[in-house]
């Protein structure tokens, strides 16, 4: 059903920024920038891209 969907999309999306921001802040390569109208986060020798849009989530290692 859609808001068992919704939710646990919500949820992955939540996880995804509380992950980017923690590894951001705990090494010299975490580095934010906006980039059109989507948050991106870079991480180290991986890239995790975080995009925060409407019911969707897009992960890149």
């Amino acid at each position: 059903n859609w808001w068992s969907r919704l939710f646990g999309t919500l949820i992955l999306q939540l996880l995804g920024l509380l992950l980017g921001s923690f590894l951001a802040s705990r090494a010299h390569w975490g580095s934010y920038h906006q980039q059109d109208g989507l948050r991106v986060v870079e991480n180290g020798p991986g890239l995790l891209v975080y995009r925060l849009v409407p019911a969707s989530s897009e992960w890149h290692f």
